[in-house]
Order: structure tokens, then C-alpha cells, then sequence
């Protein structure tokens, strides 16, 4: 039985994400928005390591660091980027991105309230 041990895992997934591996810096980035239970959420740090993997496409980053700014965690609030990033995340069919693109049309949050779009979204 292998023991669970999270500060080795972050330890270990810094040193990839560091080598610019884009699978670590968006598990790393995920792990700092959600928190564990051994480690409490961190968004500057979420936000840090969600950036270059959101940039290099990968969908749950680009999910995450919209929710990132939807939400002003590690950054100022702007939905109009959240849109961007949802939009990215939902061209790939990461689904949790429909809900949020469906949220934001209905209350109008970077784009305008469309109540149609919610309900293709949703």
C-alpha cells in the first residue's frame, strides 16, 4: 500500500510543471483551485500554473481559469475573459464549460442576457 502523502505530490508536480509539462501545471493548477483535504485552495497559485496550460489547450485548465476570473480567484473579476476561456474549454466538449456558458447567458455576465443561449448551453 503506498502511502498518501500531498506535499511530496506537489513537490513533484511543481518540479514537472517547472519543466514546462503541461499535464502538471494544469493538475497543480486544479489541485490549488479545488484544495484537498491536507492542502486549502490557493488561488494565486491555481492561477499561476492554470495559465501556460490554458494556453497550451488543454480544456480543464482552460475550465478552471475561467472559473478563475468569473470568480475573482487569483485575479480580478472579468467575465468577458471567463466567456473566452469557457468558450476555449466548450470547443473541446468539457462539459462542466456548457453549465458555465449557460450560467453567464442568462445573467447577462460578459455577454448579453440570452435567455435562448442559456438554454443551448445548459
Amino acid at each position: 500500500v503506498i502511502e498518501r502523502d500531498i506535499s511530496l505530490a506537489i513537490r513533484y508536480l511543481t518540479m514537472a510543471a517547472q519543466a514546462n509539462n503541461v499535464n502538471a501545471q494544469c493538475r497543480l493548477g486544479v489541485l490549488y483551485f479545488e484544495g484537498d483535504a491536507d492542502l486549502p485552495p490557493n488561488y494565486s497559485n491555481a492561477f499561476h500554473f492554470l495559465n501556460p496550460a490554458a494556453d497550451h489547450g488543454i480544456a480543464q485548465a482552460q475550465f478552471h481559469l475561467g472559473l478563475c476570473y468569473s470568480e475573482g480567484k487569483g485575479t480580478q473579476v472579468d467575465n468577458q475573459v471567463a466567456i473566452h476561456w469557457f468558450t476555449l474549454a466548450s470547443d473541446q466538449d468539457y462539459v462542466p464549460a456548457f453549465i458555465s456558458l449557460g450560467e453567464h447567458y442568462q445573467r447577462g455576465a460578459g455577454v448579453n442576457e440570452d435567455i435562448e443561449q442559456a438554454i443551448y448551453w445548459y
